[in-house]
């Protein structure tokens, strides 16, 4: 889902200019600070097995949200659309990150995270291969909207396999 996003967010980020990354940054660093107490609150409150496809869903939601701004002209100025997918996406980035790697330093022992953290980092890297090569095929076809609905159907198919592995390590 994030491979498939991110030549998005670039292109994005480069019709608004590289001399605004740092409102860019800024941006996502509020919004992180903003979020960082709500995701806490979350955590504490709730098992792995709800809160990580509850953050899951909500990103979900997001992509959905997104699509009609990316489909109707005139609900946000391209610049603005460039400025809050980015730090959208870059707060995205960050929070589905640690839920996955929180999620899977809960669920296996030491001796199977060493087995299977390299297996995992070998599919982040065909991820970083495919992902981009799936959105050129795409976005031809399909448009950028349709894109974000392709990033939330892996999101979904990740809650799948979140929900699969939580019954494992339950059983194991």
């Amino acid at each position: 889902a994030y491979y498939v996003m991110r030549p998005l967010r670039e292109q994005l980020a480069a019709a608004v200019g590289s001399t605004q990354l740092w409102w860019f940054w800024m941006t996502t660093l509020i919004a992180t600070l903003a979020l960082t107490p709500v995701f806490a609150w979350l955590v504490s409150r709730w098992p792995r097995r709800i809160v990580v496809p509850l953050v899951y869903a909500f990103f979900i939601a997001c992509l959905l949200a997104f699509m009609p701004l990316f489909t109707t002209p005139g609900l946000l100025s391209p610049k603005a659309l460039g400025v809050l997918f980015y730090v959208w996406f870059s707060v995205f980035n960050l929070f589905v990150a640690s839920v996955f790697w929180s999620f899977m330093s809960d669920i296996w022992s030491d001796e199977q995270a060493r087995r299977l953290y390299p297996v995992i980092g070998l599919g982040g890297t065909a991820g970083a291969i495919a992902g981009p090569a799936l959105t050129r095929a795409l976005v031809g076809s399909i448009g950028v909207a349709n894109l974000l609905l392709v990033s939330a159907l892996l999101l979904g198919m990740a809650i799948l396999c979140v929900l699969a592995l939580g019954r494992w390590a339950r059983a194991h």
